[in-house]
This record gives structure tokens, sequence and C-alpha cells, in this order.
């Protein structure tokens, strides 16, 4: 048996074909392709700070923009959601039946009175300011939004949708059950600025809606009340009822960003 050689050694007497560069294109370039590629002057090659987190501000304002430029009709809109739970206490939910655990809310009742007020003010004077320079204040315009993600929590842990209680500041909390953000328009409208204004405009403008939720919270009164029984033997909500009672409060919400001048788009009769 002929003794088995490594094959790395069968190619160490072998020379190596020579390459003919005459072939190839004539002579060896003297200097490498990459190195006539021009580089930025050695101060520009350090980052700066500085300049990064402008341009990371700017990105991030572009990508609203885009975002709030896709809005129907240029208006804006709402994202509004509630995570479904799948437990819920018999007990408060028997304590909010007797209107008993209502009681434990008066200081939220009176937290959400006074953001109100506050909202009513800084809402009355962005409308100005869109009426006469065709722009809004940003700092307003968050202090409404956070106006109303507290008044929607409270109303939604009122009615039981969510156990939790809305946290004082109004401020969004991806660990809380309800989500909610306004895509702002790009654009506000100086005629709807000037009817929310004179209140009685904006009044006959969602008369319509304002009608229909009335009709909607006398039968979400009832639901409310079935639920509560239900939770009481079961500890869940009905999926049925839960998700009447999410569109519901999502509809609750469009209105009143749309009254309080938050959005421009008119609200659709949609049920969604």
């Amino acid at each position: 048996v002929s003794e088995e050689r490594p094959l790395s050694d069968e190619f160490i007497d072998e020379e190596l074909p020579e390459i003919d560069i005459d072939r190839y294109g004539g002579s060896v370039p003297e200097e490498s392709a990459f190195e006539k590629i021009p580089s930025a002057p050695a101060e520009d090659q350090f980052l700066d700070i500085e300049s990064q987190k402008k341009f990371d501000q700017y990105e991030s304002d572009l990508n609203r923009n885009d975002a709030e430029s896709v809005a129907a009709s240029g208006g804006g809109y709402i994202n509004f959601s509630i995570d479904y739970s799948f437990h819920y206490s018999r007990i408060r939910a028997l304590l909010r039946l007797l209107i008993v655990y209502h009681i434990t809310f008066i200081p939220y009742y009176v937290i959400g009175f006074i953001y109100s007020l506050i909202s009513g003010v800084v809402g009355a004077l962005n409308q100005l300011l869109i009426l006469f320079s065709g722009k809004r204040e940003r700092d307003f315009s968050l202090m409404q939004e956070q106006t109303l993600r507290y008044l929607s929590s409270l109303y939604a842990s009122l009615l039981n949708v969510i156990e939790e209680k809305p946290p004082f500041g109004g401020k969004s909390d991806i660990d809380h059950q309800l989500q909610f953000r306004i895509v702002y328009p790009p654009r506000y409208s100086r005629i709807l600025a000037f009817m929310r204004l004179s209140i009685v405009g904006i009044t006959i403008l969602a008369l319509p809606h304002l009608i229909l939720l009335l009709v909607m919270t006398i039968g979400m009164s009832l639901i409310s009340i079935i639920s509560l029984v239900f939770t009481i033997f079961t500890g869940r909500w009905p999926s049925l009822l839960f998700d009447f009672m999410v569109r519901y409060l999502r509809y609750w919400t469009t209105i009143n960003a749309y009254i309080c001048g938050l959005i421009d788009t008119y609200p659709s009769f949609r049920f969604e």
C-alpha cells in the first residue's frame, strides 16, 4: 500500500504559472483606483456630535411630517386602542355596579375639571393663533392632547373597560392598557378656527355626531351594566361587548378631538 502524502505536499515543488499583465490592459497603474477617490478634509472626518443631533432631529421631524401629510384631507387623525384584558376583579366590578367604587374617583374628577379648564383656555389661544397666523402653538396642542388622553382613560376606567386608573399627568405610557395619540395636520383651517371660537358654529357642524353619540351613550349604559354582571360571575368581559365599548370610546374621543381643534378632519359616521 502506497503511503499517502498530504495534499499540500503535491504542490510544493510545482511552479505557479506566470501572469502576463500586458494581456490585461497594459502596465500596472501607479495608483490604486481606491486611492484616486477624493476623501473628506481631515477636520470633517471626525464625528460632530452636535451636527449628528441636528440631523437626527431633522430626520425625526421629516418622518413625522410625512406621516402627518398622509392624514385624510390633511386634517389629521387619532390613533386609539384598548388592549383586551383576560381577567378583571370581580369585587371591583361589584363595587362599580353598586356605585360605591366611584367614590375613589373623586380626586380624579377634580384633576379632570382643572385640566379641562386649562385645556379650554390654551385651546382658545391656539384657535386665535390659527385664525390670524395659520399656525398653532405646539405646546398648547400637547397640553390639550394630554387632557383628552386623561379624560378618555378616566371614562374607560369608570366604565370598567380598563381597571387601572389613569396617570394624573395624562402622558402617554406604553404599559397602559389604553393607547391614544394624535397625528396633527400640517395645516389648520382658519374657517374652522373661527367656528370653534364662536362655539355655535362648531356645535352646528358637530350636531349630527352629538345626536348619534347621545343615542349610543344610552345603549352603552345598558351594555355597561350587562358587562358588570357578566364580569362578577366570570371575571372577564364578553369580547363582543368589549369591542363595542372600544369603538364607542374611540368615537367619543374623535368627536372631542374635532370639537376642541386638535384635528380638522370631520369625524366619520362609520362606527369602527
